[in-house]
């Protein structure tokens, strides 16, 4: 083994070693072969090496202080020291990694006047941050902490699709039947006259065309001298209004504008020309639409049933031909819900309660007002002058699917090793366990539907969905420029609450699979390689049956998971996740 010892003034030491050597100072050569060694000249100053012991090929040195002590040690054949001191590179890195991480979640807490915070980061499997900032309870002082149970809205949504992953696995669907063969209930939909058939992978993709918690209608008596109407429809569980009724709202409220040249409710007071007419466009998610002053968010009744839930929308024309284009849409959710009820022959919740039980995920549930919770936040927002106010209670049951659960971020972060560990399972047999669901599955999910692609975000046009997951495309356009990694991640949105889920496969992901294939060497490629000598044929072959036992025993995903979830609405967390993911990405 040769060692070099280097540092940015002149010195230098080489070691041949062929056994455990102890060192002590540079006139010392007991127990080696030889030594080439001069004085350590640090600032001016000499500095003589305190210790350095080496056993085998594991060494360790101490030298006196100086100006310019930062020493690189290198091994030109590996072993117990290059591996201490890489884990040691590790161990400084991921500390620095978690600091920079929680100064900026602190950053965001009080940029967005957040109450609490809750954050975990897993690296390979391994969880290495896991914390809570501020209050669950602003009330009650009671603080966040990694087991603060919050609305994780959207991110449910991920979730339900590893259980459609999990039916599709057992070939219990068919993801591109129509819904009619799962939901009997659900009427067959028309859109401009022609029969539209809505499958469930339109459902996971958002191009079902089904609303999102707007109603919006096409009214075509509306459309005046060529322009298109269209007209929003607002229903709570209290009331509704027919679509005769909204018609002919629209009819006298367009007669009016006409001959008026002015909003006669006072919403616009600008000259409108005949025929020039501005549609009044739907609602987006991610628009500057805000989606929380829709009364359809603040839904306090209780569903007791899917079906029930369903009927809320189950009637309303579809604003979209299937498959066509994106629309964001939580209740085509709901729809997908009664779905798995339909395929597994089980309700919907008592299934989910199932699989987070064979997952592992004991803090994942539907939330209800009446049980106790332990651990449960309370939710907060602001009102238009920035004062902190509670939220007004909601009952989540109608969109369970959608955006109705609680968890905290450590379930989350395990909910997103289990799908990366998944898709890069690739043989079960060289792994010592198979993934939760296959890798095609999950690479079917996280393959980018082409009708979403650049409408998922106006920010990131490389963003896109798949099924039950959104995605950002590794690109690098042009060097030394912007370069992007893959993920696959999910937001979530809520009345208090405000979430993301966020996955990075490593680049290196396939590094598991090739050190296990590299045991599967054919007779002749051992016969071709060349060793120096049969000692290091001998370390070789143990090494390779190291991996091989490792690559069985050990295999873990590779890759960062990033959960955040804040107790006030209205706040954009991805920026932040892959900020920290970024933190946490280095080479060893």
């Amino acid at each position: 083994m040769v060692l070099c010892l280097k540092s940015a003034k002149r010195t230098a030491f080489t070691l041949n070693v062929t056994r455990s050597v102890r060192f002590y100072g540079a006139r010392s050569t007991t127990k080696c072969q030889s030594i080439k060694a001069r004085s350590l000249r640090l600032a001016g100053a000499f500095l003589g090496v305190g210790c350095a012991i080496a056993t085998g090929v594991s060494i360790s040195l101490a030298f006196g202080e100086g100006e310019d002590d930062n020493l690189v040690c290198e091994n030109d054949i590996g072993g117990q020291g290059s591996n201490s001191i890489k884990e040691n590179q590790r161990k400084h890195h991921l500390k620095e990694a978690v600091k920079a991480s929680i100064l900026k979640l602190e950053q965001v807490k009080e940029e967005t006047g957040s109450p609490g915070l809750v954050c975990a980061v897993s690296v390979d499997g391994e969880v290495v941050m896991s914390t809570g900032l501020g209050f669950a309870d602003v009330e009650n002082g009671v603080k966040c902490h990694d087991g603060t149970m919050m609305r994780i809205a959207s991110i449910s949504k991920a979730l339900t699709s590893v259980a459609v992953g999990k039916l599709l696995q057992e070939g219990k669907i068919d993801l591109n039947a129509p819904v009619q063969d799962y939901v009997d209930y659900f009427p067959l939909k028309e859109y401009n006259g022609e029969m539209a058939a809505i499958t469930m992978k339109h459902l996971m993709s958002h191009t079902s065309g089904i609303r999102h918690y707007e109603k919006m209608l096409k009214d075509k008596e509306a459309e005046l001298n060529g322009g298109n109407k269209q007209v929003e429809l607002r229903k709570d569980e209290k009331s509704s209004e027919t679509l005769n009724e909204v018609v002919k709202e629209v009819d006298v409220h367009s007669e009016a504008v006409i001959k008026s040249g002015k909003d006669p409710k006072g919403q616009n007071n600008e000259k409108i020309i005949p025929g020039k007419e501005k549609d009044v466009k739907p609602k987006i998610e991610g628009s500057q639409n805000n989606e929380f002053q829709l009364k359809e968010y603040y839904i306090s009744k209780h569903y007791d049933t899917v079906k029930e839930a369903v009927a809320i929308f189950k009637d309303d024309p579809l604003l979209k031909m299937p498959g066509s284009d994106y629309l964001y849409t939580t209740h085509g959710w709901t729809l997908l819900s009664a779905c798995i009820e339909g395929a597994s022959g089980k309700d919907y919740v008592a299934y989910m309660k199932e699989m987070c039980y064979d997952l592992g995920l004991d803090n994942t549930i539907v939330e209800l007002n009446d049980p106790i919770v332990y651990n449960r936040s309370k939710y907060y927002k602001r009102d238009s002058k920035g004062k902190l106010m509670n939220t007004p209670y909601v009952n989540n049951s109608y969109k369970w699917a959608g955006g109705g659960f609680l968890s905290t971020v450590k379930d989350l972060v395990k909910l997103g090793n289990i799908v990366l560990y998944s898709f890069q399972c690739a043989n079960a047999t060289l792994w010592k366990k198979k993934g939760y669901l296959r890798k095609d599955i999950v690479e079917r999910f996280w393959t980018p539907e082409q009708a979403t692609m650049g409408k998922v975000s106006k920010k990131r046009k490389e963003t896109a969905f798949g099924l039950g997951w959104q995605l950002l495309s590794g690109t690098s356009s042009y060097g030394c420029c912007r370069e992007t990694k893959f993920a696959a991640y999910h937001t979530g949105g809520a009345v208090g609450a405000s979430s993301v889920l966020l996955i990075v496969p490593s680049d290196s992901s396939e590094e598991n699979c090739n050190a296990v294939k590299s045991t599967k060497e054919t007779k002749e490629t051992k016969e071709k390689m060349l060793y120096g000598s049969s000692r290091e044929k001998e370390q070789h072959e143990l090494s390779v049956a190291k991996n091989a036992n490792r690559c069985k025993e050990e295999l873990k995903p590779r890759g960062i998971v990033v959960a955040i979830i804040v107790n006030m609405q209205e706040v954009g967390l991805v920026d932040t996740a892959l900020n920290i993911a970024e933190n946490f990405t280095f080479e060893l």
